[in-house]
């Protein structure tokens, strides 16, 4: 049992026994009433979100980045980053180096009722992978993006591992293929509203169709069921 399709091809390199293989996507739990904590967020417009561990190949770097390129456009594009972890200084500093203070917001690790305030601020989940296959570090699926979607918040993700799988290309998300895409994907869906509301319910739907918890807990109970 793997939770995307890429992982069970990375398992058919090394198993003859690819039939016996069966994919779930993890799941994510139904979304509850929305209790406003402790953070000072605004409702700047555009905001982003990455919502992960603090790493290098999570691609927080390349999101800045972007952030300055694109706030002489919009001056007050707002940027939300969730999570620790020991990039942590180094995102601190590009922060500065950038002038991105006013900004940028850190707000480290948030509790589930923040999560959702946060998501309930968010235009836009963005977390662009780097490829680290090389290093045997992986991204199987990507369950931050199906919590995102939940809220109607499409994703703009990087074509590696198993994120296809959890962002569908100009159906719930958009992914880049290389890191120069990604200022023009956030301009895509921060100009063009209709396609980000389109994206957005698409995901909405499909997380709240085939990736609720419930639904994959019948699932494995089948699998289970089966072997036995």
């Amino acid at each position: 049992m793997v939770n995307s399709s890429y992982t069970k091809n990375l398992l058919s390199k090394i198993s003859e026994n690819l039939k016996k293989i069966e994919v779930i996507y993890p799941g994510v739990k139904s979304t509850k009433n929305i209790i406003e904590q402790a953070i000072d967020l605004d409702d700047s417009y555009p905001t982003l979100l990455t919502l992960a561990r603090l790493e290098k190949r999570k691609g927080h770097s390349y999101i800045l980045k972007s952030i300055f390129n694109l706030k002489k456009i919009y001056p007050d594009i707002q940027y939300i980053i969730a999570g620790e972890g020991d990039q942590l200084e180094n995102i601190k500093k590009e922060i500065k180096n950038y002038n991105l203070e006013s900004n940028v917001k850190l707000v480290g690790t948030i509790n589930e009722n923040q999560k959702k305030f946060i998501f309930s601020k968010t235009d836009i989940m963005i977390m662009p992978t780097i490829d680290e296959t090389h290093a045997n570090s992986i991204e199987g699926f990507g369950i931050a993006y199906i919590e995102a979607a939940q809220y109607g918040i499409p994703s703009i993700a990087s074509n590696v591992g198993g994120t296809p799988e959890a962002v569908l290309h100009n159906k719930t998300g958009l992914i880049i293929n290389n890191f120069n895409e990604l200022d023009e994907s956030i301009k895509n869906l921060v100009e063009n509203k209709q396609n980000r509301i389109e994206l957005g319910q698409n995901a909405k739907n499909r997380a709240e169709n085939e990736l609720i918890w419930e639904k994959q807990v019948v699932k494995y109970n089948k699998l289970i069921d089966d072997i036995q």
